[in-house]
């Protein structure tokens, strides 16, 4: 059985000038974001779609289902073996026998140039260490949304091309799926000889909310089960949905265990955040003290021990080990600054609210900091705390805990312990 921290909230994101932000932050991980917050509607997509299909003409146009879905974007059929997040923007080539042969992806910043895909045949790429070269066509085909008269075409088409081309899209970066199909488009005129099979397969939004069921699965197939690897990506899955307790069970479950020193620092770091989300700091400060020492770059490790030396009230110690850290000018700014200014107003400077409101709007402390607004506006401007619990709600976060706290104080039913 799964325990969310609250499985029926659901979240949306205000998607403005997200096409020229595609182009500008080409970042596998921000997708990743914002796929888990897209807002777009069924009939936007399915207009996008056959607006796609009539101008370029594939072969075959198809979408993904639900659990296709979870699969490619952190499951079995992801692409991206280091990535916590599949992309939802890659050209995947496989062969006549339904193997995968070449990838692209988004994630590993394969579309920045326009001929991509070369002059060789098949295209000269070679499969590295860090993609999934396990992946079948044919497998992955069961999660798509076709007709059994089509499938039936589809799989004899694919054993009579020479290789297959699978765009893998969604609506909302148009500027990529564009550069995509052209340079498919440019590669299948330089071999008219050859029989290459042009398929789309669509990554719907309705389908990018928690599905129950897979999760289900995920968590039950792995406990009974799975390499170090699954185990820590199944880990985040359940994270990112917040099934924390679940992530806890899975983790430990890879106890005494023979893994890698870096396996057991992923697994540790795992560990501390599901702690600090499921309010045990201390036990969150005791898994991720030691990898803050380790010569390895833990983002997470150093956010969430920091956010834990917080939670214990101990800001001073907090801001000491955020200045100490190591950091670019950049990764200063965007993620030890705020986190400085959030301490200095935990502790009691309640005139700091001011450089709050000015960074509310950053990721990845927004709806953090909407959220103690929120609370101290509570005191003086009931207005302006619904606005501030109103906007953290649909805040974006990676593992989710301050904006469905928000969300809780719309709903009138905020306790402090909600999440154990």
């Amino acid at each position: 059985m799964l325990y969310s921290s609250s499985s029926f909230i659901g979240r949306s994101l205000l998607m403005v000038g997200l096409g020229v932000l595609c182009l500008a932050l080409p970042s596998c991980y921000s997708f990743g974001i914002l796929a888990l917050n897209r807002s777009g509607t069924v009939n936007d997509n399915n207009k996008a779609v056959k607006k796609l299909t009539l101008k370029n003409a594939p072969d075959f146009s198809f979408m993904l289902d639900s659990a296709g879905y979870h699969r490619l974007s952190y499951g079995i059929n992801k692409l991206e073996l280091d990535n916590k997040f599949g992309s939802l923007y890659q050209l995947r080539v496989y062969d006549s026998n339904a193997t995968l042969i070449q990838a692209y992806s988004l994630c590993f910043g394969d579309f920045k140039n326009e001929k991509f895909l070369g002059e060789n045949f098949p295209p000269s790429r070679n499969i590295g260490p860090n993609l999934n070269d396990h992946l079948d066509i044919l497998n992955e085909s069961e999660n798509w949304i076709f007709a059994e008269s089509e499938k039936l075409s589809f799989y004899s088409k694919v054993k009579e091309s020479d290789i297959i081309l699978v765009v893998v899209w969604s609506d909302d970066a148009m500027p990529y799926v564009t550069r995509i199909i052209k340079e498919v488009k440019r590669y299948k005129s330089q071999f008219p000889d050859k029989n290459l099979l042009e398929v789309y397969l669509n990554i719907p939004p309705y389908h990018l909310k928690t599905d129950s069921t897979y999760i289900n699965e995920l968590y039950n197939q792995l406990l009974s089960g799975g390499d170090v690897n699954a185990i820590i990506r199944g880990a985040r899955a359940l994270m990112m949905h917040g099934y924390y307790m679940n992530a806890v069970a899975l983790l430990d479950s890879y106890n005494n265990k023979e893994i890698t020193y870096e396996e057991e620092c992923q697994i540790n770091i795992l560990l501390g955040v599901c702690h600090y989300m499921l309010d045990n700091p201390n036990n969150a400060i005791k898994y991720l003290e030691p990898q803050t020492r380790s010569k390895e770059h833990w983002s997470d490790a150093m956010e969430y021990y920091g956010k834990s030396l917080e939670a214990i009230g101990e800001y001073e110690a907090a801001i000491n080990y955020y200045s100490s850290l190591n950091l670019t000018n950049h990764e200063f700014s965007v993620f030890v600054y705020p986190r400085i200014k959030i301490c200095n107003f935990l502790s009691g400077q309640s005139e700091v609210w001011k450089e709050l409101d000015r960074m509310k709007w950053r990721y990845p402390y927004s709806a953090e900091i909407h959220y103690e607004l929120g609370l101290y506006y509570y005191k003086v401007n009931l207005s302006k705390s619904k606005t501030e619990f109103f906007r953290g709600a649909k805040s974006m976060e990676y593992y989710p805990l301050y904006s469905r706290k928000c969300l809780l104080q719309l709903m009138g039913k905020f306790e402090p312990n909600i999440y154990n």
